[in-house]
């Protein structure tokens, strides 16, 4: 399967109610199950302190590229949680 996902920054008029880091990017990852799942994603209810949202794709990719055991992202709803199956615990 292929996943594509891409980030255009809000235009002037919107441009307040965007995150402070709105950088256009875009993201496509093919996708294929094979026996073990290499990443586990699960959400929670929104945490009292958060840290200024950045779009989620840029968020996983960034998480995807760094070879970190797991990261927390904040969404608009909910709190985005990834962790690397074969990370250490």
């Amino acid at each position: 399967m292929l996943l594509v996902h891409f980030h255009d920054p809000l235009p002037p008029p919107y441009a307040c109610f965007g995150a402070a880091e709105d950088s256009p990017f875009a993201l496509a990852l093919m996708l294929a199950a094979q026996g073990d799942d290499p990443f586990v994603l699960n959400n929670t209810p929104p945490g009292a302190e958060r840290p200024p949202p950045q779009p989620l794709g840029l968020a996983f990719l960034r998480f995807l590229l760094s070879g970190a055991g797991g990261i927390s992202a904040p969404g608009d709803r909910t709190d985005w949680h990834w962790q690397r199956t074969d990370a250490a615990p």
